[in-house]
């Protein structure tokens, strides 16, 4: 595979893996924390169907530019000489 393809599909699942556990901490761990603090800011206390969009998409993001940016400045690492 390509560089790109392979900097593309390890970003998406690394981006998977981000919101996966964002959503464990946030939805399932943290959930009554959130509300409450939510609720002292006089704020809905559910998100709408374009945030949870956007937040979705900005983890993926998020997972292929960490990808990224491993591969351009870590090729010194081990794990980078077995690949």
């Amino acid at each position: 595979m390509t560089y790109q393809v392979r900097v593309i599909l390890g970003g998406l699942l690394a981006g998977v893996l981000i919101n996966v556990v964002e959503y464990i901490n946030n939805r399932v761990i943290l959930k009554n924390a959130w509300a409450q603090g939510i609720q002292l800011l006089g704020k809905p206390a559910a998100f709408s169907a374009g945030a949870t969009v956007m937040l979705n998409i900005s983890g993926l993001l998020l997972g292929i530019a960490a990808v990224w940016i491993w591969r351009l400045f870590g090729r010194g690492m081990a794990l980078d000489r077995i690949a």
